[in-house]
């Protein structure tokens, strides 16, 4: 099996991979989801037989951690699924970890695995994600599969060197070699400039990994630190918010959200409405759904820019992909946040429209000073012009 799959291309090999761990998620998700939306529709009808408002409030206490995860789930598993082979950008390896024994999760406690991290303060990579992620997901499958009645793997990020970090997992099963996901996990190091190694015994297997890295990852912490400290101090600045989103439910919890951070925000369900509100009113911020009917949240926000160029605009989107991602980027807005929403992601755009309004308001001041300077300037000069001819000064609107 070995040498068939080193014959593959390496390219075929790496994608044959990734659908087989798509196969292995939808499988295991379809069973999860199962039960976490048998169990919601018990506890709704429950809810709704009782009518109480404190059996509704309980019933919604627990069904919303259960619909968070499985949103959170089905994005995870949709990036994935959705991620090109694009190039290198920074990696943060703990949460690459930790969203890669999320997907897992299920696999893990159903064959009795108990998991151990030791994550060391390591700095981001210079490298594919999409790629490494799958790395994490092979050798956390390979585990799997090497202790069919249960077993610990220890999960284990640093220490790093200069150059590079070092990465183990080490399981209580055999050693598993030859296998699509091992081949698919050393060519995907070598590709970017990493090792492999394997030890094993008859009590342990450890694969080590080193990654290179990347001569900017050190300068992340510095630009991060910088960044918040740009964004000081804007949070307590209040904002009119405009949302544009077709669904209401999404459109209420956005809304109360923001109204609890003292912003006053109004809602409307279409470009149509968004358009005649803009007309009337002056917003600080917009934030729009990009797919919405009869005009997208693209088209809308070009309009927008025309009427108020001041306006600043979130896009608000479910799909993730890199086409989606790509428009965006190029569409000149302020930023976005996928759905379903993070309150961290969605407060700091905010701070973000707010810090871009005490930059405009600066800007200007400092454009009015020059001006009122030219003009005081361009008046003496003229002022000169005229004495020089005995114009006489009751004329000029005042003494020489």
């Amino acid at each position: 099996m070995f040498k068939n799959l080193h014959k593959l291309d390496e390219d075929e090999l790496i994608y044959l991979h990734k659908l087989t761990i798509i196969h292995k998620l939808v499988g295991d998700m379809a069973h999860e989801f199962n039960n976490q939306l048998g169990g919601i529709g018990d506890c709704t009808r429950v809810a709704l037989e009782d009518g109480s408002l404190e059996v509704m409030k309980k019933t919604l206490e627990l069904t919303l951690p259960v619909a968070e995860r499985g949103c959170s789930l089905t994005r995870m598993l949709t990036d994935f699924a959705r991620a090109k082979s694009t190039g290198p950008e920074e990696v943060d390896l703990t949460g690459t970890s930790e969203k890669a024994l999320t997907l897992r999760n299920h696999g893990l406690l159903k064959k009795g695995i108990k998991v151990t991290k030791e994550y060391s303060a390591v700095p981001r990579v210079w490298l594919n994600s999409g790629k490494i992620l799958q790395v994490f997901l092979a050798m956390i499958m390979n585990a799997e599969e090497s202790m069919e009645n249960g077993g610990t793997l220890a999960i284990s990020l640093g220490p790093f060197a200069k150059d590079e970090i070092e990465i183990s997992f080490e399981h209580s099963g055999k050693a598993r070699e030859g296998t699509l996901g091992l081949v698919a996990v050393q060519k995907i190091l070598k590709e970017q400039g990493g090792q492999f190694h394997l030890e094993s015994d008859e009590e342990w297997t450890t694969f080590t990994l080193k990654l290179p890295l990347g001569e900017t990852s050190f300068d992340v912490a510095e630009r991060a630190e910088g960044e918040l400290e740009s964004t000081k101090g804007t949070s307590g600045k209040n904002l009119s918010i405009l949302i544009v989103e077709d669904n209401e439910a999404y459109q209420k919890s956005l809304s109360d959200l923001l109204n609890m951070k003292g912003h006053k925000c109004e809602a409307v369900p279409d470009a149509e409405k968004a358009l005649e509100r803009v007309k009337s009113k002056d917003y600080d911020l917009a934030f729009v759904d990009i797919y919405m009917p009869k005009m997208d949240g693209f088209e809308l926000s070009r309009l927008l820019k025309r009427m108020k160029p001041g306006l600043r605009v979130v896009f608000v989107t479910g799909d993730t992909s890199e086409e989606t991602i790509d428009k965006i980027k190029k569409a000149g807005v302020l930023g976005y946040f996928a759905k379903p929403c993070n309150l961290k992601e969605i407060y700091e755009l905010v701070d973000k429209a707010a810090c871009a309004m005490d930059s405009d308001s600066s800007s200007g001041a400092r454009a009015n000073e020059q001006v009122s300077s030219v003009t005081n300037y361009e008046s003496r000069r003229l002022r000169d012009k005229l004495c020089e001819i005995d114009v006489p000064s009751d004329k000029l609107g005042g003494s020489k």
